[in-house]
């Protein structure tokens, strides 16, 4: 198949533009033009994501990929949800969209990486939602769940591409008797309450579970400083 691709490749494109061949593999591996293959409007893949909901409310806690701008502070989770699907119908409609809105639930990163001054935005989805926390992937903030805005953002994206190398790992926010907990290699901790003294107590307590060094080490260092600099 990636052959065939290739092929069609080099009758369309003018010599004097074309890329060599073994830098055109390495832009499409094995498994490229079948991944999007399973992902399109009528894969197995696509066909599948196109009936999941972009955002969830479970209990007081709202679960997005990416977070939430202003543009959804108005919308019901309905509104989002079916604006989603109906844009992946037709890649014309994502023009001018939510789903490639860099605001949008696929693509804001003000939550995960905005300063203090996102807590007002924050505030009034939570409000406007009747939820008390958003968990979010999608941004790799870390080496373990963290949570952030003194818990009211929970960030689960711990880099699983960086598994093969022992610097991610399988961790996960669980529910235990109501409680949401991190779960740091196997083992369930408790979140921190705050962004501060508890949050190094979190960390010391994720990087003891870690091989030594653990890479959360730099950030626990960090927070030391602060704290050093604050006395």
């Amino acid at each position: 198949l990636r052959q065939k691709y290739y092929e069609r490749y080099l009758q369309s494109m003018p010599a004097a533009f074309r890329m060599s061949e073994s830098d055109w593999m390495l832009q499409h591996p094995l498994g490229f033009f079948e991944r999007e293959a399973a992902l399109a409007t009528n894969g197995v893949y696509g066909q599948w994501l196109r009936t999941r909901d972009t955002v969830v409310k479970i209990n007081d806690t709202l679960y997005v990929n990416a977070g939430l701008g202003r543009r959804e502070a108005d919308m019901s989770l309905s509104e989002i949800n079916d604006r989603v699907r109906h844009e992946l119908t037709d890649w014309h409609m994502l023009d001018g969209g939510i789903v490639m809105d860099p605001q949008g639930p696929l693509r804001f990163h003000g939550m995960s990486e905005g300063e203090q001054n996102e807590m007002a935005n924050l505030d009034q989805t939570l409000q406007h939602f009747g939820a008390q926390r958003i968990v979010i992937g999608h941004s790799d903030r870390g080496y373990a769940v963290l949570p952030r805005f003194n818990g009211k953002v929970i960030l689960i994206d711990v880099g699983l591409e960086r598994r093969a190398s022992n610097a991610g790992q399988v961790d996960c926010l669980i529910e235990q008797n109501g409680k949401l907990l991190a779960l740091h290699r196997g083992v369930p901790l408790e979140l921190p309450r705050d962004d501060r003294e508890d949050l190094l107590r979190y960390l010391k307590q994720a990087a003891a579970l870690d091989p030594a060094p653990s890479p959360l080490e730099p950030q626990i260092r960090a927070l030391e400083a602060k704290k050093t600099a604050a006395l």
